[in-house]
This record gives structure tokens, sequence and C-alpha cells, in this order.
């Protein structure tokens, strides 16, 4: 855990293209907002997948907080 940063980090290159969008799983908040911020920083827009509605009776037991996020330079040919 921990590492999503990292990954975005030694892709520099691979963020500059315009065709690559990412879903990324992210196991903190500081983790998450630190990839957001990232992402954002290269140009790429970014939204929150929500949880499944079934999480509300079976949580994550990994970790209290497991969220995806999505990015793209055009989010609309992404969702």
């Amino acid at each position: 855990m921990g590492c999503e940063i990292d990954v975005l980090r030694s892709g520099r290159q691979l963020l500059r293209s315009s065709n690559v969008r990412w879903l990324i799983e992210t196991h903190s908040p500081d983790l998450e907002s630190e990839c957001l911020r990232f992402l954002t920083d290269f140009g790429y827009q970014t939204q929150m997948i929500p949880n499944a509605w079934w999480r509300c009776f079976v949580p994550e037991e990994r970790t209290k907080h497991n969220r995806w996020l999505v990015a793209s330079r055009d989010l609309r040919k992404c969702l």
C-alpha cells in the first residue's frame, strides 16, 4: 500500500502523453490528495468513482480508506 504516487512519479513521460487514461486505487486520504494534485499538475481532469452501493453492507476489510479515481485529459472520453 502507498505506492500509487511513486508509480505516477516514475511515469512522467507517459503522463505527458495525451492518449493515456488512468484508473488508480488509493488507500489513504493523504495519498489520494497527493495523486489528485499530481495528476492535475500534468493537466489531467480527475474524478472519484463512488464506492459500490453494497459497500454499505459489506465494508472494505483491508483498510478504512479504499477509493478509486479516474483521470484523463478529457473525462468525457473516459466516463
